[in-house]
């Protein structure tokens, strides 16, 4: 049985802008392979899937200094959500739905949230105080 913890954090604000940065980073990544996708297809009719995408991912990060700050597999679960996305999709296009609704380029107030698939080393809480501590808020540093 998985079991999954939701959060709620209210972080300082030299994490608040950290947290911002990271997020705005996967969002401009799932905007950036959406659009991949959706050339793939309409310059070669070919489908890109996540493992095409998730090797995408490390050289990216070296064209784009702003993806180095977000821990690898959030990075790699931006391409998990979209694969999700856009197999709901032809799910329902091929259930011959009137509105099968392509996924969506995020904005900056649809993309708000970042998922770590396993507990990075280094993460915990504490407690007493009951303080999260995690890479993504710290960002090298200690939160205390």
């Amino acid at each position: 049985m998985l079991t999954t913890f939701k959060y709620r954090i209210y972080p300082k604000k030299q994490q608040a802008k950290i947290l911002s940065q990271q997020i705005d980073a996967c969002r401009w990544l799932y905007n950036h392979l959406l659009a991949e996708r959706r050339d793939a297809w309409k310059e070669r009719q070919a489908s890109l899937s996540y493992y095409d995408q998730a090797t995408e991912i490390l050289p990216l990060k070296e064209h784009r200094p702003s993806l180095k700050i977000v821990h690898s597999q959030v990075l790699q679960n931006v391409a998990v959500r979209l694969d999700l996305a856009m197999k709901a999709f032809l799910r329902r296009m091929k259930e011959c739905e009137k509105e099968a609704g392509y996924p969506r380029f995020r904005g900056k107030n649809r993309y708000d949230s970042l998922t770590f698939p396993q507990v990075p080393v280094g993460c915990g809480t504490t407690m007493p105080a009951f303080e999260l501590e995690a890479p993504a808020f710290t960002h090298g540093e200690s939160s205390r």
